[in-house]
């Protein structure tokens, strides 16, 4: 299934972590270890005076317990999907609605809901892994290492030397 991509105008424009002062973040993880550097990623963010809203699919029955530590986090889940598989809700259309300065995807393998929440999102400047199709503003190649934490380390590096190229 595709979705046609989005056409509604945003404000484009290349943020990096110095300028930015909000950040959407998408993943999809059961893994605790991906957690753990997803987790460290905010924090590193948030040390930034970046403001934070992270958001999670999980394509699971049971949510991980760990999710609901955060009280920040929006969870996504099979049952929140229509019969198309589409994400809906409040949350999520207020996530989408958003235009954060960057809205970054974490997320290392392709996720229907997650796409269709990056394709609407109102974002200023949308990072995340590389696609044939462009859905980023930057895309990371991440072919030889397709983990969560090479994604994060190739996203900081990138984004640090943005409009800084010295």
């Amino acid at each position: 299934m595709e979705i046609k991509h989005h056409s509604r105008q945003r404000q484009r424009e290349v943020v990096d972590f110095r300028q930015a002062k909000t950040a959407g973040l998408v993943f999809s993880t059961t893994s605790p270890e991906d957690y753990h550097h997803i987790k460290a990623f905010i924090n590193y963010l948030k040390e930034q005076q970046i403001e934070v809203t992270p958001l999670v699919y999980v394509d699971e029955k049971k949510v991980p317990d760990y999710y609901y530590l955060n009280k920040d986090l929006i969870i996504l889940t099979r049952k929140d999907l229509s019969w198309l598989h589409l994400p809906g809700g409040y949350n999520i259309k207020k996530f989408i609605k958003t235009p954060f300065h960057i809205l970054i995807d974490l997320s290392t393998s392709f996720h229907l809901p997650l796409y269709y929440i990056v394709c609407f999102s109102a974002a200023r400047f949308k990072i995340g892994r590389y696609e044939e199709k462009e859905y980023y503003d930057l895309m990371i190649d991440i072919s030889a290492n397709k983990t969560t934490q090479f994604l994060i380390e190739q996203i900081k590096h990138y984004v640090s030397i943005l409009k800084n190229p010295y």
